[in-house]
């Protein structure tokens, strides 16, 4: 009986790990923000910015 017991807590513990690692997989990926255009080219840092070919 204690190793049915000791059992189930380990499995209950396993997947509250599995669940809190989604969340904070899920939380990190929306915390990076794109970045604009105005930092990825321009005069700021020396990269030209493309420009649109017309149609």
């Amino acid at each position: 009986m204690p190793f049915t017991r000791m059992f189930i807590i380990a499995l209950l513990m396993a997947g509250f790990a599995m669940a809190f690692s989604g969340l904070a997989k899920h939380t990190d990926g929306g915390a990076s923000r794109p970045q604009s255009s105005s930092v990825t080219c321009g005069e700021a840092t020396g990269v030209a910015c493309p420009t649109k070919r017309p149609l």
